[in-house]
């Protein structure tokens, strides 16, 4: 692998590390890199996250609906596919920006 290539990695992953960690996601796979015309690149990161939706109030039909979780288990699965797009000056050797991303249908 290019030493520019596992630079450029390197800075998404850690910039990205700051950004996630308060989330609690699990592992971080890298999608795609691509090279804009700009002469910057574009790293897609992929990772699961678990929803941080509040605990429902007791006796409200969210509590009960939550309890069903446990019997229907993967059909209310907490855990979510997100992505995010990192994109790296590679002069500057830093971020430009994090961007939420969203695949096209069909692709996973």
């Amino acid at each position: 692998m290019n030493t520019e290539i596992e630079t450029i990695i390197r800075i998404a992953l850690e910039e990205f590390g700051k950004v996630i960690s308060k989330n609690k996601a699990a592992s971080v796979e890298i999608e795609e890199i691509e090279e804009q015309p700009s002469g910057n690149y574009l790293v897609t990161l992929g990772y699961w996250i678990k929803d941080t939706k509040p605990e429902p109030d007791p006796g409200t039909l969210a509590a009960k609906m939550s309890g069903l979780q446990s019997l229907t288990g993967d059909l209310l699965n907490p855990w979510r596919r997100k992505y995010k797009r990192v994109e790296i000056d590679p002069k500057k050797g830093k971020v430009v920006a994090i961007r939420m991303y969203e695949p096209a249908l069909g692709v996973s």
